[in-house]
């Protein structure tokens, strides 16, 4: 007796067994052959995967980046800031993914740093570092400015409005940033990306909105490897500190137009 006189005649046309012919016919979901979603997964994402890498790397300034991120003291120890080594280390995380290599250095108390080193990205704002602060002050679209109550405030030279912190006008768990690519000098083809909140918390807020690829094409799409400045703004909790919500409130691409996007601070006229 031929026992295989009663079987069913088999469907190719779904068998993990037989290699689509083209792109477009690769089954999905239609059975569980693990073979089939190794295919599926090589053949579809390595070059979507591939130029994500690339824009992701061509944004931060290549495959190896090292992040600065400042000493603080505090009742006279050496101490870092929750917000900061928060913000390093989610970076970190989201930069390994795209086969970037990263390092950690500190900028001493002193505020020295080294901003001569290609893929540099420094989350430190002008209170901690007199480099960085010197950096900045050349920066014609916006500008950290800090107003008579001691207070941080971000100052757009290109549109005439100020922003503070809500943390500061509402004592709410809001807080804005600086996010730009500055040149080390005026006029130095070395440039290197800036991360700086008005508190602590706006620098994790900053790291938090960028860690993301949709955000980054955006930008790198944008500014072309060109200098830029913009504002963050975001809601964070605290104990153990999280953020909650991020916004791009503004974008200067230095010498076009800006765009005001959305409005996460509070906004006055500059005075004269």
């Amino acid at each position: 007796h031929d026992r295989t006189s009663h079987r069913q005649p088999q469907n190719l046309e779904n068998s993990p067994h037989r290699l689509p012919q083209t792109l477009h016919n690769i089954p999905r979901n239609n059975h569980h052959s693990s073979r089939t979603r190794i295919l599926q997964k090589h053949i579809l994402t390595k070059p979507h995967r591939v130029n994500q890498r690339h824009v992701v790397q061509s944004f931060f300034g290549g495959r190896t980046i090292k992040t600065y991120f400042p000493l603080r003291t505090l009742e006279n120890r050496t101490v870092i800031a929750e917000a900061d080594f928060l913000a390093a280390q989610h970076l970190a995380e989201f930069l390994s993914k795209y086969r970037i290599d990263v390092e950690f250095d500190y900028v001493a108390p002193d505020g020295i740093i080294n901003l001569t080193q290609p893929g540099i990205i420094a989350i430190c704002g002008p209170k901690s570092s007199p480099m960085i602060a010197d950096a900045l002050s050349h920066d014609d679209a916006i500008h950290f400015s800090q107003i008579d109550a001691g207070d941080y405030v971000l100052d757009n030279l290109k549109t005439g409005k100020r922003y503070s912190s809500m943390h500061d006008t509402a004592g709410t768990s809001a807080d804005i940033g600086y996010l730009a690519r500055n040149a080390i000098t005026p006029g130095a083809k070395s440039t290197f990306i800036s991360i700086a909140g008005v508190h602590a918390e706006g620098s994790a807020i900053i790291v938090r909105h960028l860690c993301s690829y949709r955000t980054i094409k955006t930008l790198h799409n944008k500014t072309k490897g060109k200098l830029f400045s913009s504002i963050i703004g975001g809601l964070y909790q605290c104990e153990p500190l999280k953020v909650t919500d991020t916004r791009l409130i503004a974008l200067e691409l230095r010498n076009r137009e800006t765009i005001d996007v959305n409005r996460l601070a509070e906004v006055t006229e500059l005075p004269d």
